[in-house]
């Protein structure tokens, strides 16, 4: 095909599926999307935009199938891990937490920032609960215990986080910022993974893991605790994002150059 070469198609195939799809028309557009898809299977807008209008066809599975496609394309498109964030935090904690920590990295500002901002921290929140009758009793969230062979199967890491939630309900941690504990979190989830990246498989062991495990390892999940706290409007991070360009432009150079492993 001569024109298979031009690099506006794939985004003619994304755009003309959604055309379809704003006029109601979804299973055409997923019959268009699904043509792109075969010419040009590394155009992660047409299997985003595929995954949008599963979504509104109440396609959950396929939805999130596509958004997966378009993440090991590029693990940092955050119209997908916006999505994923929000869609898994039924199912899979672990999985909805690191899409939305991921989101926070790589789109820390604006509108759907603030959404999954509030959203990461209800998540880290739901891992351990005081008891409604005794304040000194504290439940921790178990995640499924089933096959650790199961893609993003999460159990020890989401029992980990259950300890870090069930500690800063205590008051020794209480006294932490808002940025510390989140800090604190992902240390703690970026720890986790590390133990388990040999056995764990799917995209967010195999893609995202990797990311956290050395963002950890550079000692760089400080800074981000602050990046991912800006929409929170707390002003001593204001000043600490002002005070602190170095370390941010640290950051960035290092997330602008990394190697993003990608998923089976």
């Amino acid at each position: 095909d001569k024109h298979a070469s031009n690099d506006a198609l794939p985004g003619v195939y994304a755009n003309y599926g959604s055309a379809l799809d704003d006029k109601g028309e979804g299973e055409a557009a997923i019959k268009i999307f699904d043509e792109g898809i075969k010419k040009f299977p590394a155009a992660y807008l047409i299997h985003f935009n595929k995954g949008l209008t599963c979504g509104r066809l109440e396609k959950w599975d396929d939805a999130l199938a596509c958004f997966f496609n378009a993440m090991k394309i590029k693990p940092t498109h955050s119209g997908s891990l916006y999505y994923t964030s929000l869609s898994l935090d039924k199912s899979n904690k672990v999985a909805a937490l690191i899409s939305g920590l991921t989101f926070l990295a790589a789109e820390p500002e604006g509108k759907r920032a603030v959404t999954i901002y509030k959203h990461v921290n209800e998540l880290l929140g739901s891992f351990a609960q005081k008891s409604k009758e005794n304040n000194n009793q504290i439940s921790i969230t178990v995640g499924d215990l089933g096959d650790k062979k199961k893609e993003n199967n999460f159990s020890t890491v989401q029992m980990m986080l259950g300890i870090t939630a069930a500690s800063s309900l205590t008051d020794s941690v209480k006294a932490k910022t808002e940025v510390e504990k989140l800090s604190l979190y992902v240390q703690m989830m970026a720890n986790s993974l590390s133990t388990g990246q040999k056995e764990g498989r799917g995209i967010y062991w195999e893609v995202y893991a990797p990311f956290w495990v050395e963002m950890n390892k550079k000692e760089l999940i400080p800074v981000y605790a602050h990046i991912a706290s800006i929409t929170s409007g707390n002003e001593e991070n204001i000043k600490w994002i002002s005070d602190n360009q170095d370390k941010l432009k640290a950051f960035y150079e290092w997330y602008n150059s990394y190697q993003w492993l990608s998923g089976k």
